[in-house]
């Protein structure tokens, strides 16, 4: 009676042979139709260079956009700081009043 379980070939455990990346290998880019400015270049060079350095300062970035985007939504501004001799109300905790525009206050 011939055997049901017939044995598979050893298969590689081995990963695909690759190319070592030296730091200063250029890497295709992808093609748009807009050109990327020179600083932005000169920043993701840094930043592959140097990464824990410049992380910082991405994520100053990151968080200095995310909070222009929420402030969008509910803009807020105290007119009297800008008035000579203006007396800012304040609340009774001691927090300045303001007034509020957009959506959000609507």
């Amino acid at each position: 009676m011939p055997s049901a379980n017939k044995a598979l070939p050893p298969q590689s455990t081995k990963p695909p042979p690759s190319t070592p990346k030296s730091p200063g290998s250029q890497q295709p880019q992808p093609k748009s139709s807009k050109a990327v400015p020179a600083s932005v270049k000169l920043a993701a060079e840094v930043r592959k260079l140097a990464p824990s350095i410049t992380e910082p300062y991405v994520a100053y970035s990151v968080c200095e956009k995310l909070i222009k985007t929420c402030a969008s939504q509910a803009n807020y501004s105290v007119p009297q700081r800008y008035e000579k001799d203006g007396v800012i109300p304040k609340t009774a905790s001691g927090e300045d009043l303001g007034v509020g525009k957009g959506w959000w206050y609507e």
